[in-house]
């Protein structure tokens, strides 16, 4: 699987656009959508307090909100003040009102609300892929906040404060448990310094150009088991050992010979018909024990 950039991505939405063709506040709604059923699967009953940006993340959790509450679900839905709305974000806040659902403005520290009960849930659509700098001002005041409360918090596309990129060290970030991001993983989710931010992520099919995707190179790729079944060729029923090449490992020294053995089993795993280990002779018969097909 492909690991496009940030930027790559907002070029994705465009292309899908203009090429499916589908307006950008349908994207929306398919991406509010996909975590939806995933809000609805696997955290059933709890009420939820979704704190929106005024970008289109803000926009995918103001979707969220209308359609969990249509769903009955109790939702609390609170929208940072501070920046124009971005036009999908303004309409779909214009349908989250519709639908009768209230939406208050955070404008100071003051205006966050107290923690909430245990069980409630933490939708966080505050900033996306779009983060470039450290979080500052009343954005960071809402995100060390809900740090200390001890809830269950769902990230939308990206937990507010990660650079999508780059490593994000030393940055105050929204500590999730899940992070529900759409078509494809980001770089970020692979940097160890992110776990704890990071959490369990998932991937939501919001049906961006598979033309893109084809079309489009990736400096990263993320190697998954359907990649690895496609390079495995059925064996011929009378194949033997000598038709399936032959490897030469060497490695090893005294008292240390434990990588040697792995590596010969592992290369015998993958598939060499022969596996030749070139080993110190202090090291034959713990070879020869582990693995005597070497």
């Amino acid at each position: 699987m492909k690991l496009f950039s940030a930027a790559q991505i907002r070029e994705w939405d465009k292309y899908t656009i203009e090429h499916e063709p589908v307006l950008s506040i349908d994207l929306m709604e398919r991406a509010g959508m996909a975590c939806v059923e995933f809000i609805q699967e696997h955290l059933p009953s709890s009420p939820l307090i979704i704190f929106a940006g005024p970008g289109n993340n803000g926009g995918d959790g103001l979707a969220i909100a209308r359609l969990l509450g249509q769903k009955g679900r109790d939702v609390s839905v609170f929208q940072l003040a501070g920046s124009a709305l971005s036009a999908d974000c303004s309409t779909n806040l214009g349908r989250l009102k519709s639908a009768g659902i209230a939406c208050q403005t955070i404008s100071t520290a003051k205006d966050i609300p107290a923690p909430p009960a245990a069980n409630a849930i933490i939708i966080d659509a505050l900033l996306g892929t779009g983060q470039s700098r450290p979080l500052e001002g009343l954005v960071k005041d809402v995100v060390e906040a809900v740090n200390t409360w001890n809830n269950v918090v769902v990230s939308i596309d990206l937990p507010t404060g990660l650079y999508a990129d780059r490593s994000s060290a030393g940055n105050t970030a929204v500590l999730a448990r899940y992070t529900l991001s759409f078509q494809v993983p980001k770089l970020c989710f692979f940097m160890p310094e992110n776990e704890d931010y990071v959490g369990d992520w998932k991937i939501m099919d919001i049906g961006l150009s598979k033309a893109y995707y084809e079309q489009t190179a990736a400096v990263y790729e993320l190697t998954e088991i359907e990649d690895i079944r496609k390079m495995i060729r059925p064996r011929r029923k009378f194949a033997h050992k000598g038709n399936f090449g032959t490897a030469l490992l060497m490695g090893g020294t005294k008292g240390m010979m434990g990588a040697a053995i792995l590596a010969a089993r592992a290369c015998l795993r993958s598939g060499a018909g022969k596996v030749i280990s070139r080993i110190p002779a202090c090291g034959l018969d713990q070879l020869q024990v582990a693995v005597p097909e070497a």
